[in-house]
């Protein structure tokens, strides 16, 4: 069901556990590079990617971008450090489902995509 992409290992340790405990939802694997995650999106057909958007260097985008070239059907969530108003329209104009705070919104997350499985 979902793919984690975020170059931090607690991180991605700390949101695997947290949406593994939502009935009906699967963290397929977890990716922390850009090359890594267009790979395990083509492998896995995710119907979800929670994408930092910082990786490899701010080239995050660029899953974003392949996603929403290739996978119409897989929504994406940016989770950033960085959510400001600017960022927010830029990745929800490039196609992502919804942008949230990495550090603030961990609750937003886990609600979202509740809704997202039902």
């Amino acid at each position: 069901n979902v793919l984690l992409a975020d170059d931090s290992p607690l991180v991605s340790e700390r949101l695997a556990a947290g949406l593994n405990s939502i009935v009906g939802v699967i963290v397929q694997a977890t990716a922390s590079s850009v090359q890594d995650a267009i790979a395990c999106t083509t492998r896995l057909l995710p119907d979800l990617v929670i994408l930092d958007p910082d990786l490899d260097g701010y080239q995050g985008h660029l899953v974003l971008e392949h996603i929403r070239e290739h996978y119409r059907r897989i929504k994406v969530i940016i989770l950033t450090n960085d959510n400001s108003v600017g960022n927010q329209t830029r990745y929800l104009a490039a196609g992502a489902y919804a942008c949230l705070d990495k550090s603030l919104e961990f609750v937003r997350l886990r609600s979202i995509v509740k809704d997202l499985r039902a």
